[in-house]
């Protein structure tokens, strides 16, 4: 069972960041970037780290005779473990390393975004997508296949994230994606989260779901409409995700379909509240996540307090409906970037004074 004062560090840790000399193992794609992963008092942590705010973080690792520790303003705070760069690092596929494939990301999941490039026009205000350099604009599922299944021989404990583009086709990317579930099953039975668009068609989720997805994500990102056309001006509309929302859940295993929402874009509270109240109406996870902008973006990340008083209210929310965090695979089982796991788990003994 998580403390409070485990869930305080962690929030604390995603909207403050780490300072270190630490080596990020994922450098752009899907998800928030520029960060570093650790695990901390039992906790997975993806913080900001190349941020000009992070620079400033009171939060340090240090590595003190071969072990990690967090400080903070100088004071020993917990023991860390930091993971190392991953043997299959060191190989290729087709003349690409294979990093540039299938990166590792929290502590032990693999990530891979299947297109680094979106059909859209106006671009999501988020968008990590084409962040970095010299990255693979589009991966073959045969080269993913085999990285994967590389990286599971050295450690059968990972578990994949496949995002993707938004192609300019009516599955919105899904059959792609189910291309790519289908070759890397065929090598090694991993656990999948897939992360799309609604499609056009539900019948295009089935295609996921038939090809071997354990997971599915359908990330909403806002449900605030007053910021939604700056936010995410060409994604689908909020009914339109609601209604695959609720499709996957006759599909997948309770658990495994899921949403981003992303914390500190401008949205209001009730917003954030109100979302959240659908997506646990029908049985799917709220993943809330604060907004972290890249390194090439001059911004702050959204305050502390305002996102504890929104763990808190959302926890206190999935617990009435029964809603658990966790996946077979995905960001719902890694949750690094999020902390509404450790929320969840202290919330009957989190006073509003511990703030």
């Amino acid at each position: 069972m998580k403390s409070a004062n485990q869930f305080k560090l962690k929030v604390d840790l995603l909207t403050k960041g780490i300072r270190g000399n630490l080596k990020p193992l994922r450098k752009g794609g899907g998800g928030p970037v520029g960060g570093v992963s650790f695990k901390v008092e039992d906790c997975v942590v993806n913080a900001p780290y190349t941020q000009n705010f992070a620079k400033l973080s009171p939060y340090e690792i240090v590595e003190v005779k071969g072990k990690y520790k967090l400080l903070k303003d100088g004071e020993n705070v917990a023991d860390v473990f930091v993971p190392k760069e991953p043997e299959y690092y060191k190989f290729c596929v087709d003349g690409i390393e294979m990093k540039r494939i299938v990166a590792l990301d929290g502590v032990d999941t693999l990530v891979t975004s299947v297109l680094r490039h979106c059909s859209h026009k106006r671009k999501c205000a988020f968008c990590s997508l084409e962040y970095g350099e010299d990255f693979v604009k589009e991966k073959k599922p045969e080269q993913i296949a085999k990285v994967v299944e590389k990286a599971v021989e050295e450690d059968k404990n990972r578990h994949l994230v496949i995002t993707t583009g938004t192609p300019p086709t009516p599955d919105k990317g899904a059959l792609l994606v189910a291309n790519v579930v289908k070759a890397v099953k065929e090598q090694t039975n991993i656990p999948i989260q897939v992360q799309v668009e609604p499609p056009k068609k539900l019948g295009f989720i089935d295609s996921l779901y038939d090809a071997g997805a354990d997971a599915i994500s359908l990330n909403v990102e806002t449900f605030d409409l007053g910021i939604r056309s700056k936010v995410v001006p060409e994604k689908p509309s909020i009914e339109e995700y609601l209604k695959c929302l609720k499709y996957s859940l006759n599909l997948f295993e309770e658990s495994n379909v899921s949403s981003w929402l992303l914390v500190g874009l401008g949205e209001t509270f009730e917003s954030l509240i109100d979302g959240c109240t659908m997506l646990c109406e029908i049985g799917a996870i709220p993943f809330v996540v604060p907004y972290r902008p890249s390194p090439s973006v001059n911004r702050k990340m959204c305050d502390y307090e305002y996102l504890m008083n929104v763990y808190i209210k959302i926890a206190e929310m999935m617990k009435s409906y029964g809603i658990k965090p966790k996946s077979k695979a995905g960001c719902t089982r890694c949750q690094a970037c999020s902390a509404i796991d450790v929320a969840l788990e202290c919330i009957d003994n989190f006073q509003t004074e511990d703030l």
